[in-house]
This record gives structure tokens, C-alpha cells and sequence, in this order.
């Protein structure tokens, strides 16, 4: 329902063809000069009611008023931003460190360090501190990669995060005791 015909020439210059006005159809060969008529005609007979118009293409592409309303501008450039955020080296190294194959990793190293721990007797204490500082290096490497990755100030807000590192840290500070003494 449209209220003047300059509603109707905004529809037009985007793009739209207008099939109906009032319920009479339009022809596909009228002139432009008829079709202002036509609508100024229907305009004034219908003072107080609004016109209806029956538009059968308004495309909202490169030309029409989707693509070009601050809406879609904003949401566009929104997306852009996302984007280039998603690609961002610390938000990729996230990425990596949450994949499955470095969170399977990381289980193995768990299990690895168990089975160390269950054969501590049974192994030369040299070559026990060699490996067991080996795999606490390799959680604080991870630690400090998630911390780079995730912020300092995200990264300390995650209860279990914050767990980990706690216990990476008391598992260093254990082992340098334990073997110094050894």
C-alpha cells in the first residue's frame, strides 16, 4: 500500500515492475508517461485510502534497496570483521590446540605419565627425570600456548584452565624437588 507516486518511482528505480495498481493490470509495453498518469489518476480518486500496488520483481541485489540499506551494510561488515577475526593467528592457534588430534595427543602424554608413575621403581632415575621433564615441558608449552591464544585475562576466568596450570605447576615444582633430592 503505497501513499503517493513517488513511493511508487522509489520502487521502480530499484529495480521493481509493477504488475497492478488498484487491481487493474498493467500492460508490459506502457510508456512511461501513461504509467505516471495512470498512478496520478489513482492517487487523487483515492484520497484517503492508500493505493495498492502489486510489484512482481523487487530484486535485493547489487541494485535494489537491500544491498544498500545501512541494515545489511552494517551486518556485511559485521561478517567481514567475524572473518577476519576467525583468521587471526591467536584465534587459529586455538583452533589447533582444540583439535582432536592434539587433545588425543595430550591424553597419551596423561597416559604415558600414569604408566611412568605405576613403574617408578622399576626404572633408572635418570632416565625417569629425563622423560618425566620431558612431558611436563610439553604441558607447559601447551599451557602457555592456550594462555597466548586464549588471553591472559579469558584464559584465567575458566575455572579449569586455571586448574591446570595448577596442577602443571605443582607437578614441575614436585618433580625438581623430587629429583633434586634423588
Amino acid at each position: 500500500k503505497l501513499r503517493s507516486s513517488v513511493d511508487v518511482g522509489r520502487l521502480i528505480s530499484h529495480g521493481a515492475t509493477v504488475r497492478k495498481v488498484d487491481g487493474s493490470d498493467i500492460a508490459d509495453d506502457i510508456c512511461l508517461s501513461d504509467f505516471e498518469a495512470l498512478l496520478d489518476e489513482h492517487f487523487k480518486l483515492s484520497q484517503t485510502k492508500p493505493v495498492s500496488v502489486t510489484v512482481l520483481k523487487c530484486p535485493r541485489t547489487e541494485h535494489g534497496t537491500l544491498m544498500h540499506s545501512t541494515t545489511v551494510k552494517n551486518a556485511m561488515k559485521w561478517k567481514r570483521e567475524q572473518y577476519a577475526r576467525y583468521q587471526s593467528p591467536r584465534n587459529a592457534l586455538k583452533r589447533k590446540l582444540d583439535s582432536l588430534y592434539v587433545q588425543i595427543f595430550i591424553f597419551a602424554l596423561i597416559l604415558v605419565d600414569l604408566t611412568l608413575f605405576a613403574m617408578y621403581d622399576r626404572m633408572d632415575s635418570a632416565t625417569l627425570a629425563i622423560v618425566t621433564f620431558t612431558i611436563l615441558g610439553i604441558y607447559l608449552v601447551e599451557i602457555l600456548l592456550r594462555i597466548y591464544a586464549k588471553r591472559p585475562e579469558f584464559f584465567f576466568k575458566d575455572p579449569l584452565e586455571a586448574l591446570d596450570l595448577t596442577v602443571v605447576i605443582a607437578s614441575c615444582l614436585l618433580s625438581l624437588v623430587q629429583h633434586s633430592n634423588a
